[in-house]
């Protein structure tokens, strides 16, 4: 009986210490999972590690894999970082987005708290008020101010804005296509003007043609077209046309140095030219001349020296 007693006591003994051991593992595979960092419940939502985005955690349990919002960290962060208090900026919610008195992004609709401006939403030229309309304490003088250019709210009279439709009544003044001419109404309004309705030569009619081609001009003159490519009235000077750059291509020229010589290139211009470099003599003012003849201390060649009036 003893030893029954024994054997059973001896199973007890087994049973509970194998007990143990299987909580202890147990324990140990849970204190595993909770500390895999990339591990989730599959269909919850978790921060992004960019402090602003959502993700969702996939069938895989994987945070690596999860698909997550693709918001602008850093516009939203920094959504009124030049922005005047009132202007528009980003949110991380969704609802349209101003900034407060200091600097922050917000849901628009809230208090502001933003320094009273006069003109704010203004042209040059509004009528505008030094008092808050909110401050039940200020009193407006009776000086008629106005908006200037610079969006700051002053005396009425001392305002000049420039407005690109306002013309003088009864002066005349050219019309957009060039060679029109427009008479300003009494409303002051160039938009208002009345115009004359002459047809007018085509702007690009030298295109294609050499310099001192004929052209035609509103006025009457012999009209050629110019180097620049531009109908101008013609007024003998043949030079006009003579293009100091210009070359023969094939030919030689002399350098501006007086002693090298360059080749004219195939593009025709003196300025792409390939020239000898040949060590000129020093500059003789006196070479070749005789005593009396008027000299030139500057070398011709030097376009830095400056000579004197003497």
């Amino acid at each position: 009986m003893e030893i029954i007693m024994r054997f059973i006591g001896a199973l007890f003994l087994c049973m509970a210490l194998t007990l143990i051991a299987c909580e202890n593992d147990s324990g140990s595979d849970d204190k595993k999972d909770t500390s895999d960092t990339n591990s989730c419940e599959p269909g919850s939502t978790f921060n992004a590690d960019d402090g602003c985005n959502t993700c969702t955690c996939p069938e895989s349990g994987k945070k690596s894999e999860a698909a997550c919002t693709e918001i602008d960290c850093g516009q939203s962060m920094n959504g009124c970082e030049n922005i005047p208090c009132g202007g528009t900026c980003v949110t991380i919610a969704d609802c349209p987005g101003v900034c407060n008195a200091e600097s922050t992004c917000v849901c628009e609709g809230g208090e502001l708290g933003c320094p009273y401006n006069p003109c704010a939403g203004k042209s040059c030229g509004d009528t505008c008020s030094m008092c808050d309309p909110a401050d039940k304490v200020c009193t407006e003088t009776a000086e008629e101010k106005a908006c200037n250019e610079d969006g700051k709210c002053g005396s009425g009279g001392a305002v000049i804005c420039d407005d690109p439709d306002a013309c003088e009544p009864g002066t005349t003044f050219n019309s957009d296509d060039g060679c029109n001419t427009c008479t300003c109404p009494e409303s002051g309004k160039i938009s208002e003007a009345a115009c004359t309705e002459k047809a007018c030569p085509p702007s690009d009619q030298c295109d294609g043609l050499a310099c001192g081609s004929k052209c035609t001009l509103v006025v009457a003159c012999d009209a050629v077209c110019n180097l620049k490519g531009e109908c101008v009235c013609d007024i003998g000077e043949v030079d006009e046309c003579e293009d100091p750059d210009a070359c023969e291509p094939g030919t030689t020229f002399a350098a501006g140095d007086g002693c090298n010589t360059c080749s004219c290139p195939e593009s025709g211009k003196k300025s792409e030219a390939a020239c000898t470099a040949l060590g000129c003599p020093p500059y003789e003012p006196c070479q070749g001349k005789k005593c009396g003849d008027t000299c030139s201390m500057c070398d011709p060649a030097d376009k830095v020296c400056t000579e004197t009036a003497e």
